[in-house]
């Protein structure tokens, strides 16, 4: 079956029932151009199917949209965040450095409450040792600052 994109966000809305959500996840498997399924402003209930159809794409399929996938990072709530987390920290550090450092270098650009917000989520992904020893010292001290405040505190 192959649908267009309306039939599409139709099926992976929360609001299909169960299996019409599979069926949108197989056929956004099939999906080349992934934009479309990066937090769509069509409405936030398509994120979480949204999420689950990148998790499913390889290294090299997601590369293009790194730094659209570290701005999902922005805030803990908003669905599909914790896929997009654990897709990304899967990634390999050298593949995704440059998206990273260029992520935190924008948080730190934005208004306050956005800026710690973002950083303490973007901190998460220092647990990978390799990608903190390939940040620079500034940014390492940053994300450092930011993963004690608060992952520190959710492992206890």
């Amino acid at each position: 079956m192959t649908v267009d994109v309306n039939q599409l966000f139709d099926m992976l809305s929360w609001d299909s029932n169960e299996d019409t959500q599979l069926e949108g996840l197989e056929e956004a498997a099939k999906v080349k151009y992934l934009s479309i399924f990066i937090r769509p402003s069509e409405g936030k209930g398509l994120w979480e199917n949204c999420a689950k159809a990148l998790a499913g794409k390889t290294d090299e399929e997601l590369e293009p949209y790194l730094i659209s996938l570290f701005e999902w990072l922005a805030d803990g709530n908003w669905p599909g965040f914790i896929i997009i987390y654990e897709r990304l920290i899967k990634i390999p550090a050298k593949k995704i450095l440059n998206a990273y450092q260029f992520s935190i270098k924008r948080a730190r650009e934005m208004p306050e409450v956005d800026s710690k917000r973002w950083l303490t989520y973007l901190a998460g992904l220092i647990t990978n040792q390799e990608l903190l020893e390939l940040l620079p010292l500034d940014q390492q001290k940053l994300m450092k600052k930011y993963y004690k405040r608060w992952w520190k505190s959710q492992e206890e």
